[in-house]
């Protein structure tokens, strides 16, 4: 077909999937081209973190093909600098290179959502909206379980948008709360202009460093974080030195209801973490700082 006898001049991979390895293989013989990696996450680490694999057969095979995947890149971006560590032994050899490459979040028009707050019960509150999966790498009952010690709140509400195994379990515990299938992301712009603080929850067994996408999409959007994330992540680190909301790491709901209640009521800090979001967003997080920094590790790698 044409497309097999293409001569690319570079390719470009992001993992997951871990299975790409012999793709980006093929393609680099055949048109002798560097390749970079973007690494979103270290699988199958974070899963034996979680408890959801244990080091036998099966996770040292995914171990295997992560590591040929690895092999086949000539430069790695990672999520965050604590991420690089992992890599130092790759790196050592000079043909490769190793660099943070941030994710990156494009700015969408408010084209409206199919959520309407005002509509629902929730209308006249402060919410606090969580966007995403529900699943055991989230952690995000706790929001929940937050939501029901704030129930003498009648000022406040809390959304979640999105699905995962979690959520059963989740709606029978809510109060003062709505749940929400999966909406097409071309309303998450649409749905945030309507809420007041952007819920981020990881959870604390991780012992990987990530930057979820719901993060990029808060910053954006102008409305503040509060996260409730594993202890030393990098995630930590910019939430709090770029002051664009509160991040905590530990478990008990009556200090993250404390917190909870000092953003919500604090008006102008949250004008002023609003603001901030939106310069980082634009400074950091832009997919044309994100491609310039691809393209120039790829014309800079030896061959």
């Amino acid at each position: 077909s044409p497309l097999r006898e293409v001569q690319w001049d570079g390719v470009v991979c992001l993992a997951p999937s871990i299975f790409l390895g012999p793709l980006v293989w093929w393609i680099k013989r055949r048109s002798q081209c560097q390749a970079y990696l973007i690494l979103r996450d270290m699988f199958p680490e974070w899963a034996l973190d979680l408890g959801l694999l244990r080091k036998g057969p099966v996770y040292y095979f995914f171990k295997l093909v992560a590591h040929l995947q690895y092999a086949t890149a000539d430069c790695i971006g990672v999520q965050t600098p604590s991420n690089l560590e992992y890599f130092l032994a790759w790196s050592e050899r000079k043909t490769r290179h190793l660099e943070v490459l941030q994710n990156w979040f494009a700015r969408t028009p408010d084209v409206g959502s199919s959520i309407s707050i005002e509509d629902s019960s929730l209308s006249g509150r402060s919410v606090l909206v969580y966007i995403g999966n529900m699943g055991v790498a989230q952690s995000a009952h706790i929001f929940v379980d937050l939501a029901y010690h704030l129930r003498d709140r009648q000022d406040l509400g809390f959304l979640f948008v999105g699905r995962g195994g979690d959520v059963p379990s989740l709606i029978s515990r809510a109060r003062n709360v709505i749940f929400h299938g999966e909406i097409d992301s071309s309303e998450i712009r649409g749905l945030l202009t309507q809420c007041t603080v952007g819920l981020v929850a990881l959870s604390p067994k991780h012992k990987t460093h990530n930057i979820p996408g719901k993060f990029l999409s808060y910053l954006s959007a102008g409305i503040p974080v509060l996260a409730r994330v594993n202890p030393g992540t990098d995630l930590v680190t910019i939430i709090e030195g770029e002051e664009v909301g509160i991040a905590y790491t530990g478990s008990s709901l009556e200090a993250l209801g404390a917190i909870t209640e000092k953003l919500i009521d604090d008006v102008d800090g949250r004008d002023e973490m609003s603001r901030n979001g939106q310069a980082l967003a634009s400074r950091m997080f832009s997919p044309a700082t994100a491609c310039k920094q691809i393209l120039t590790a790829l014309s800079e790698v030896e061959k």
